[in-house]
């Protein structure tokens, strides 16, 4: 290398290892913190009528109908699901599969009087959470 790029190539270096420490600094100082949603009042859900509701360690389940008069099953996930492909069950029929959304919505053809709602690992071929509602 001649004498002018040495020059440049120490100077660029120099610059970088003051400038990378700093970035990184700044990221993690001006981080936002996670807030943890521990109510559920969402204001997609402002408007339904809650029936039931049970509160579990992962997750919130609620029974609600909407202005319609649609039930609906909501499912509030504290914590990510730890299975590739859950399903949730209500009494043993199939709703539906759980994506990466913190809350889940199911339609219900009629009010049940007794729910059991199952997060069911369909991999593992084993039951995730059990809510009674």
């Amino acid at each position: 290398m001649i004498q002018s790029i040495r020059k440049r190539h120490r100077l660029m270096w120099v610059v970088i290892s003051i400038a990378l420490p700093l970035m990184f600094a700044f990221a993690l100082i001006f981080t936002p913190e996670k807030k943890e949603d521990t109510n559920f009042s969402s204001v997609e859900f402002l408007d339904w009528k809650e029936i039931r509701k049970a509160n579990l360690e992962g997750i919130n389940a609620y029974l609600a109908e909407d202005k319609k008069g649609i039930i609906k099953l909501i499912l509030h996930f504290k914590e990510p699901v730890k299975s590739a492909f859950a399903t949730v069950q209500l009494n043993e029929k199939q709703l539906g599969t759980i994506s990466s959304k913190s809350s889940q919505v199911f339609d219900l053809p009629s009010l049940p009087e007794k729910a059991t709602v199952v997060i069911f690992d369909e991999i593992d071929k084993k039951e995730i959470l059990k809510v009674e509602l």
